[in-house]
């Protein structure tokens, strides 16, 4: 088995504190103890997993998200967060340096209506392009994540000089992707065809050379990503569709196995 795919990504929560229409978070599932996730963090790790995604939701509001981090850490375990950047302060990056290797920031658009009509509060551009160079100082690697729908495709170009101008790490510009509740809800909205989404990653390639820009399918997160639910069950994805394999809070689940059926 390749190590590069015992890899996982763990929505630790679905509780947010803003309200993105494209979202593809669990529905409805409880937050779980400090106990519980130790539980199946320890399972994951007894099969191998070396890098998790922490992700939500917004991760950041797990109380003791710092205490998981610093275990996983000490365990030889990559960690990475997904963010919305609201709770990205100076004081919590002090707390990530050492124990998390890179942060990922959303950010769709520059354009204050795009972003309205994404679900994203005023304001929201400003704040996150505020928190780039906090993270660099801090010394942890910077990735964005651009979900490319029907409402913002005409703003990539604006958003591509900002952040070759800000020097990221990794841009990810994954295509909207209709899974699970609210993005189901929302598919007429923001849905792109396949097309139209390889025309604008191929255009922000040419155009950037010297940016590493990596095109994020729904194929491509579905083959590369077990997933951890909220509420502890490990599933897999295909087809849009989420297939429970099993809960380490009530049976040990062979993540091993599951790698290799899946691959």
């Amino acid at each position: 088995m390749q190590e590069n795919l015992k890899k996982v990504c763990w929505v630790i929560t679905n509780k947010c504190n803003q309200h993105c229409k494209f979202c593809f978070s669990f529905a409805d599932e409880k937050d779980l103890s400090l106990n519980e996730h130790m539980k199946i963090l320890n399972n994951l790790l007894e099969f191998g997993v070396n890098k998790i995604t922490w992700s939500g939701g917004e991760s950041l509001l797990i109380p003791h998200l710092m205490k998981l981090l610093n275990y996983a850490n000490s365990k030889g375990v990559l960690n990475k967060i997904n963010t919305n950047g609201q709770l990205l302060t100076s004081e919590a990056l002090i707390e990530l340096r050492g124990i998390c290797g890179q942060i990922n920031l959303s950010l769709n658009s520059l354009n204050p209506q795009s972003n309205k009509i994404m679900g994203k509060p005023q304001g929201n551009e400003l704040l996150v392009l505020s928190r780039i160079p906090l993270v660099k100082m801090n010394g942890l690697r910077i990735a964005v994540n651009s979900v490319a729908s029907g409402q913002n495709l005409n703003d990539f170009n604006e958003l591509g000089d900002k952040l070759e101008e800000e020097g990221i790490d990794e841009w990810k510009i994954m295509k909207f992707t209709a899974m699970r509740h609210i993005s189901k809800k929302n598919r007429d909205l923001f849905d792109i065809d396949y097309v139209r989404y390889q025309e604008l990653y191929q255009g922000l390639q040419q155009k950037y050379p010297s940016m590493n820009i990596r095109a994020v399918t729904q194929k491509e997160f579905e083959c590369n990503n077990l997933l951890v639910s909220p509420n502890g069950q490990i599933a897999i994805t295909k087809d849009a569709e989420d297939y429970v394999l099993g809960n380490p809070l009530e049976k040990e689940v062979d993540v091993n196995d599951i790698y290799f059926n899946k691959n």
